[in-house]
């Protein structure tokens, strides 16, 4: 059985402001297992190929000509600025992926230190999470700003629940969450929300006129509220943008819905299918979409949301919360954006964040009946905690492993072979889009993206080109390179067939690979060489 959850007690029957910690002796606990964590998830980390998404936001930050460029070409990543801020300042120390890799990491580290040091779980619940899927892998081992709000997130919990109430800074890093990700701001303002109804539940402890407190709760939903209209107007995609939002035509609104709903099981149970080969696709969900299967999934996700009620329902302001984290990134994930993993684990984060607030405060008052009932559910919240949070092990196990025999992205192979081949001084023709973006990222120089008529080391849809079909515009590009190069390397989905013109000028460089990548699409590179120039051209 795992160890009882600490539950403070309650001072003269009002809400304290005690923050029950673990006891000292917890230190050298967390110190172990915060080693344990960042060998770990540096390794992980040093079998990582960075996918595109990654070194997209990296090459924005770094090849932006001037601040007011990088605000223009943010604009079309949906994202707000603070990441690219950040990654920019980085740039000037180093410009190597590495660095970022080793930011990242400290980041997971700083998350997992909050969780270990902070947070009034048991030892077996501490580690349950910073093990879990999300935590060791998603947020820690993929770059993206998702870790960077957790830990925003995390922070603000502990800052709430301090021993002396640290009100102000909570605010800060609540702001800095919500501009970490659309999905922060959607954190962000549960969390919010949450510390404000919790400060509520308090106010029989301050020495405020009803008018003052009153004056106060408006004053938190004012600016609530300011922050959330201005965080989702600098958050809007250009026209000419590639994201339109929406959930597709009309036959596919009930699935989309259907999916929408199983939202938490995503997030709870993030185990990829295994395929016949025994390759594991990231960002892929175990349950098909069938509509048995989303029958089903949708009544797990209700189980689970139920179950996490339970956990927190011991203090108010949690168990709210809850149910408005749920609600609002159902309200997101339905209407604004579908989402992935990577946004779904929010969903947990969320929960953590109200389980956290449950136990780290005294328990509400409740009615008598209500408050009977409660009482003698509290033997089954630890092991339900450990039954919601065992899973995530084995997701980030399948995950490291998988990453650790296949191949997470082609880019950094593509690399090798240009590297090994010689050809790295050539015209390279990045035909897969947005998926060459990575070769020129760590190659760090422009690759040409004829869907965007430019050379460039990122992608952007104010670029893109539109009425002409792939081949068309491949095969213009390769000729207007000819007129001044006997060859072109051209780099192309695994599967791509070329025009019969292209083709009769290919020779194919790359050979497949032995397994398929965990994300996106496989890479090859071809040589095309110019008819003037067959049979002399030398790479």
């Amino acid at each position: 059985m795992s160890e009882p959850l600490n539950v403070p007690p309650r001072e003269n029957g009002v809400a304290a402001r005690s923050h029950i910690l673990p006891p000292p002796g917890d230190r050298a606990f967390a110190l172990v297992a915060l080693l344990v964590f960042a060998g770990i998830t540096t390794i992980l980390s040093t079998w990582h190929e960075p996918w595109h998404d990654e070194l997209q936001a990296w090459r924005i930050a770094l090849d932006s000509a001037s601040l007011a460029e990088l605000v223009r070409n943010v604009r079309y990543e949906g994202h707000p600025l603070f990441p690219f801020l950040l990654l920019r300042a980085l740039g000037l120390v180093s410009r190597a992926w590495t660095s970022v890799v080793i930011a990242h990491v400290l980041i997971a580290c700083g998350n997992a230190w909050i969780v270990l040091r902070y947070a009034p779980f048991s030892r077996l619940h501490r580690l349950l999470i910073i093990f879990g899927y999300f935590f060791v892998f998603e947020y820690a081992v993929i770059v993206r700003p998702y870790g960077l709000g957790m830990l925003f997130g995390l922070a603000a919990c502990a800052a709430w629940c301090a021993p002396r109430r640290r009100g102000a800074l909570t605010a800060v890093l609540l702001l800095l969450l919500a501009n970490t990700s659309a999905v922060g701001l959607a954190l962000g303002l549960a969390l919010g929300c949450g510390f404000l109804l919790d400060a509520a539940e308090d106010w029989g402890d301050w020495r405020w006129s009803p008018r003052a407190r009153a004056g106060a709760m408006a004053a938190g939903v004012l600016v609530v509220t300011v922050v959330a209209i201005t965080m989702v107007w600098s958050m809007m995609p250009p026209a000419d943008s590639g994201y339109r939002g929406g959930t597709g035509d009309n036959a596919r609104k009930l699935q989309f819905v259907a999916r929408s709903i199983s939202l938490p099981a995503r997030a709870f149970l993030p185990f990829p299918p295994i395929g016949v080969d025994g390759s594991t696709r990231w960002n892929s969900w175990a349950f098909g979409a069938s509509q048995t299967q989303l029958i089903v999934a949708d009544l797990v996700a209700v189980a689970l949301v139920l179950a996490g009620a339970l956990v927190v329902a011991r203090r108010r302001s949690a168990l709210v919360l809850w149910a408005m984290a749920v609600g609002g990134f159902y309200a997101f994930f339905t209407l604004l954006h579908p989402g992935s993993f990577r946004h779904h684990g929010y969903i947990v984060v969320a929960f953590i964040a109200a389980a956290w607030l449950a136990y780290a405060r005294p328990s509400s008052r409740w009615t008598e009946s209500l408050a009977r009932v409660l009482h003698r559910l509290e033997p089954a919240r630890g092991p339900l905690l450990t039954f919601l949070l065992l899973p995530m092990i084995g997701a980030a196990w399948q995950l490291a492993c998988a990453d650790r025999d296949q191949q997470f992205a082609s880019g950094p192979q593509v690399v090798e072979v240009l590297r090994s081949e010689h050809l790295i001084d050539l015209p390279i023709v990045g035909d897969a889009y947005p998926w060459s973006q990575p070769v020129a990222a760590l190659l760090d120089r422009p690759v040409f993206l004829p869907r965007e008529n430019r050379a460039t080391t990122w992608v952007s849809n104010g670029y893109v080109r539109h009425g002409l079909s792939a081949d068309v515009i491949l095969d213009r590009t390769i000729r207007a390179f000819f007129r001044t190069h006997c060859q072109v390397v051209v780099l192309a989905n695994n599967k791509r067939q070329f025009s019969p013109w292209l083709m009769r000028r290919l020779e194919r460089v790359s050979p497949p690979p032995p397994m398929r990548p965990m994300s996106d699409i496989a890479l090859s590179v071809w040589l095309a060489t110019a008819p003037r120039c067959a049979g002399s051209a030398k790479p």
